[in-house]
């Protein structure tokens, strides 16, 4: 559409006066300069050969912008596909498709007429073509006239060459495909309850018992609809339901070849669409977690729109498409069960990649490479196969959640056939963390043929930038196990160092005989590993201020010859291990000695949501190849990005001290002498208790400034109360780090003739410094099990009633032998063991606000297998198979006892949005492999990152009534006495009984008639303060407002001992008088 040296129009700015408009097609650039391109100018002969417009007198030592349009026309966009730019600059810039922003590189955030790139592009480098995938970039083109417009960006005002050359060009579509008609056939079923809530959307979900039909479903007690119905349900929805549940299914011989998904539909009046058993489309329907059996509608849809298509654009969806047959899985709402008609009608819609000949520059192979995470450089080697020239490059797409979300390029490399091109270079745009796809495109111009490739070599990353969190030479501990049972637990953040049997030092550890680590290692393990054991323990402690403020993270390690890291007692990277470890191990295979000094790279980003505010842990199991070898090598480096934040002076202190894991604790006794670390870290040291005349005392002592601190008596040194000072004094001490403080008690001993005193020391509210990362599920989690005996439908949604069920804490299952008795909070024994291999176990939390958090990880012990549920939605599993599960499904293969009892991280990260403020539900459907198992463990964390601050009293009142989902909403009424849930929690109510004459308002008649008494009732205690209620008076029922002249006459406490009765005087009205009571 825009070839090499194609004609632009040119402008070097001056001065702010043009606006954006002209990026714009309509903008009038009649006096603008004019010529060819490459443009540009420069001092050396390197850019001479690509240069045809000179700008060098407008433009050199002026300014370090200019301004480009290049007119293009089209006569049909919807023909074309995706677009590719292809662009020479020295040093950046930003280029616009008919005004809007469509590619850029090296230009600042908010670009002006005086701007210049961000950083130089090396001369070499700006003479290749770099190619950059415009997508759907064809949709912002209109039938005939369009502009490309650029703006050039040099660097520096004084730079000795600039350029700038533009190509544009798109791929041919073949005309559109239909993958799925309207009147398809269909299968379809009206819930009448959630039993197939759960699974009715997946793919392999069974819908033959369902009714058969053609699509599109309907009713109409008119004629408007009947010309689109082919399949009538008036019978099993009109007066009954609002949903009909649909399913039909369409092939894909090659998804690989659909280069655009597009749903249309006919709706009355909205509806929810799935494709493989995930969402892509719905409208007027309610929130995606809050869809069930039960939905309606939020809006209705005009008849005379319902008729038409609508079109949803699904190319988000494209790589959840699979070869062979798909399953649209469609949730048809209707906006009232009264309406009078409904219609329900679908079709899926694709475009072809498979290309037509069309000239040069059209045809691209596409070939997809997982690339995984990076944030660094990486490099790759592409060979092509074939006769004569071939164009080779490549771009990078991110993913979330699986899908592809867009696209930004890499670098072009143009070669001969048969020859190795290689394609390198920095990544930009890349964010950390992420998944990204690598794309090869390879296109033979002269023929128009599609030229062979393959991809050869990996990725190399370049260490990211980031602090080490470790810090240089920061210490190290380390233990050579004799044993399984030695050090249980050592890879945890809190586990308690035995200093007598641990070696300590700085980083890194191992031993060298053969002399080239000399100096390197400071902890020498020669003497207690070699020839002795191949593997070896590490904890190396770090600190961290807030890790919420921490953007990536990267282990980089030097190692001989594998280990396995922990963090904080998770798994997060490993290399030359075998898939089970003992006390033991072996490394899997040897690396070359000259190997170990060479930093490997793992991204760990994705568990930042393992570190805590504080004191961490990295744990190494390190492995040898075995007892005899030479080499023994850990070296580790945690290098992070973003603010850490800053460092308690509790968590400064201990780490000083040498404190670490357990012995870090507040609570601890790390130096044996009889006080807790936080006693020692106060200083506190009593100086002065004398009597004063008036019968008290004046106690003096020293203690460290910023923490919180209580005088508190005692008569028998058991039982302490606080006691507040008469009057106190603190002066700050030399140092600045400690304070004396001087208080006034008044007789201590209460008349009781000897009192005891002492000074108890706190970390003050709001420091978290020793708080976990937002754990929402532990060990201390209430939990219910059942083992079933026949199907329990709807057991994974929170609204589900476990009343019945057996009731404990975490973990749940059963031990006939030994080892897992000590996890075991609540015993299947005797209702498993030997009758099922199913276990259906339910565990509720609470969450304020999920919008806050940042992260979500399910850490699992398990014997054998599982599948998770969050909030009814399937979010994990493992030995479990990909299928619906049955009532006694059982593990497909055994986890063994060692791994069962280590934590296995599964990320839910993408599963956010199934959270919901309030009441959640952790589901898990535990799996033994056998009948005959002799045990079974199912012990879940559920760990977060962000803010998701402290859940309200009200919260906690409704998960403490049994409220799941959503019965547990402040406006639901599970009772249906017409009292809405936030009432009757003001009001202490009972959420599930019929409780109206308790929470209705009394009114009576005073006697004289000059005024009437409303009583109502107000929770007592610290919950029913943050609730306010509010007396307001109406004598027409339409407009409200507060009573004038009301006064509280009456407050006492109800005979059930959870309210307050008040009663309100308001002077009575002339004429009729409406009182209601609001509750916020």
């Amino acid at each position: 559409m825009i070839p090499e040296g194609a004609n632009v129009r040119w402008m070097v700015p001056g001065d702010a006066s043009q606006d954006g408009s002209w990026r714009e097609v309509s903008y009038d650039d009649g006096d603008w300069g004019e010529g060819p391109m490459a443009i540009g100018y420069d001092n050396n002969p390197d850019y001479g050969p690509f240069l045809a417009t000179d700008i060098a007198r407008r433009m050199r030592g002026r300014s370090t912008s200019v301004y480009l349009r290049l007119p293009f026309d089209t006569d049909d966009p919807s023909a074309l596909g995706p677009l590719i730019l292809r662009m020479r600059h020295d040093d950046g810039f930003l280029a616009y498709l008919n005004g809007s922003l469509v590619a850029g590189r090296n230009a600042p955030g908010n670009p002006d007429w005086e701007s210049g790139a961000v950083m130089g592009h090396p001369d070499s480098e700006a003479l290749q073509f770099e190619l950059f995938d415009l997508g759907q970039g064809h949709q912002l083109l209109r039938p005939g006239k369009n502009v490309l417009a650029v703006h050039g960006l040099n660097h520096q005002l004084t730079s000795s060459d600039f350029l700038i050359s533009a190509e544009l060009s798109a791929a041919s579509r073949q005309p559109g495909l239909t993958l799925l008609k309207e009147g398809a056939e269909v299968r379809w079923r009206v819930p009448v309850d959630g039993s197939e809530d759960e699974f009715w959307t997946e793919a392999r979900f069974d819908d033959s018992g369902w009714a058969s039909g053609a699509m599109g479903l309907g009713y109409d007690e008119s004629t408007d609809y009947l010309p689109h119905i082919t399949t009538d349900v008036t019978e099993a929805m009109h007066d009954k339901h609002t949903g009909v549940y649909v399913r039909t299914r369409f092939n894909v011989p090659d998804p690989s070849q659909i280069a655009s998904l597009g749903l249309r539909m006919k709706y009355d009046d909205g509806f929810v669409a799935y494709l493989n058993g995930l969402f892509v489309a719905g409208i007027n329907a309610p929130p995606l977690e809050r869809v069930d059996w039960q939905s309606q509608a939020i809006g209705s849809h005009a008849d005379g729109e319902a008729i038409r298509f609508q079109q949803f654009d699904l190319d988000r969806a494209l790589d959840w498409l699979v070869p062979g047959e798909n399953v649209l899985a469609i949730h048809g709402l209707n906006y009232l069960v009264t309406s009078s008609d409904f219609l329900l009608v679908a079709e899926v819609v694709s475009e072809s990649t498979t290309p037509t000949p069309s000239g040069p520059a059209a045809l691209y192979h596409r070939g997809v490479s997982e690339v995984g995470r990076t944030s660094a450089l990486a490099s790759c080697e592409v060979a092509a196969t074939g006769g004569g020239a071939v164009h080779l490059f490549a771009v990078w797409g991110p993913r979330d959640g699986g899908r592809e979300i867009g696209n930004w390029p890499h670098r072009a490399y143009v070669g001969k056939a048969g020859e190795a091109g290689s394609i390198a270079g920095r990544l930009s745009g890349l964010e950390p963390g992420r998944d990204y796809v690598l794309r090869f495109y390879a296109q033979r111009p002269e023929s128009g043929e599609i030229a062979g490739w393959s991809q050869a070599a990996g990725f190399v990353t370049d260490p990211p930038p980031g602090a080490n969190l470790l810090g240089e030479g920061g210490p190290v501990q380390a233990l050579v196990p004799r044993s399984e049972d030695d050090a249980r637990g050592w890879r945890e953040r809190t586990f308690f160092i035995d200093s007598s049997r641990w070696l300590v030092g700085t980083s890194g550890a191992g031993f060298d005989r053969t002399g080239g680590w000399a100096g390197q290692l400071g902890l020498d393990l020669s003497d207690s590993m070699h020839d002795i054991n191949a593997t070896a323990y590490l904890r190396f402690p770090f600190l961290v201020g807030d890790p919420a403020g921490l953007d990536s993270l990267t282990l980089r390690m030097k190692y001989d010859d594998g280990f396995v890291a922990y963090l904080n007692g998770i798994e997060v990277a490993r290399a030359g291990a075998e898939p089970t470890l003992s006390w033991n191990s072996k490394a899997a295979s040897r690396r070359p000695d000259g190997e170990a000094d060479s930093w490997v790279e793992f991204d760990i980003s994705l568990y930042l949501a393992a570190l805590v505010r504080g004191q961490n842990s990295l744990a190494i199991h390190g492995l040898n190849g075995s007892p005899s070898d030479s080499l023994f090598v850990v070296v580790p480096e945690l290098l992070a990005t973003g603010d850490s934040g800053a460092v308690t002076p509790y968590d400064t202190w201990a780490f000083e001290a040498g404190y670490h894991g357990g012995d870090a604790l507040l609570e601890s006794d790390p130096d044996g002498n009889g006080r807790s670390n936080l006693e020692d870290f106060s200083g506190m040291k009593l100086t002065g208790f004398s009597p004063i005349p008036v019968g008290g005392h004046v106690l003096s002592y020293r203690r460290r400034a910023g923490l919180e601190y209580r005088v508190q008596i005692s008569e028998n040194l058991e039982d302490w109360r606080t006691v507040t000072p008469t009057a106190s004094l603190v002066e700050m001490l030399d140092d600045g780090d400690f304070e004396r403080a001087t208080v006034q008690l008044a007789a201590v001993d209460g008349g009781k003739g000897m009192a005891f005193v002492r000074i108890v020391a706190r970390i003050p509210e709001g420091d978290t410094s020793l708080v976990p990362n937002l754990v929402l599920v532990d060990e201390r989690s209430p939990v219910r099990a059942l083992v079933p005996v026949s199907r329990v439908d709807g057991w994974t949604a929170p609204a589900y009633s476990d009343a019945s069920w057996k009731g404990g804490a975490l973990g749940v299952g059963y031990e006939r032998g030994s080892g897992y008795q000590d996890l075991i909070g609540l015993d299947l024994e005797d209702s498993m063991a030997g009758v099922n291999t199913s276990a259906l176990v339910r565990i509720p939390f609470v969450v304020d606000d999920p919008l806050t958090l940042k992260s979500l990880i399910l850490r699992m012990k398990y014997d054998d297998g599982f599948v998770a549920y969050l909030n009814g939605v399937r979010v994990a599993g493992a030995n479990a198979g990909s299928g619906a599960l049955s009532w006694d499904a059982g593990a497909t293969t055994t986890h063994g006892d060692e791994l069962a009892v280590q934590f296995e991280d599964f990320d839910l990260t993408g599963f956010l949005a199934a959270l919901v403020p309030g009441d959640n539900l952790l589901g898990i459907h535990a799996l033994n492999a056998g009948l005959g198992s002799s045990d079974l463990l199912i012990l879940p964390e559920l760990v977060a990152a962000g803010e998701p601050g402290s859940p309200s009293p009200y919260d906690y009142w409704a998960l403490a009534n049994g409220l799941r989902g959503p019965a547990a909403r402040p406006e639901a009424d599970p009772d249906r006495d017409s009292v809405v849930n936030l009432a009757e929690f003001a009001l202490a109510g009972s959420p599930l009984q019929f409780d109206r004459e308790l929470t209705a308002l009394r009114v009576t008649a005073v006697e004289d008639g000059t005024a009437i008494e409303v009583t109502f009732r107000h929770r007592l205690g610290s919950e029913g303060e943050d609730m306010i209620l509010e007396l307001e008076t109406s004598t027409n029922l339409l407009s409200w407002q507060p009573p004038v002249g009301a006064v509280v006459v009456a407050g006492r406490t109800a005979p059930d001992g959870e309210a307050r009765l008040v009663t309100v005087r308001i002077p009575a009205p002339g004429d009729a008088l409406f009182v209601r009571l609001t509750v916020r």
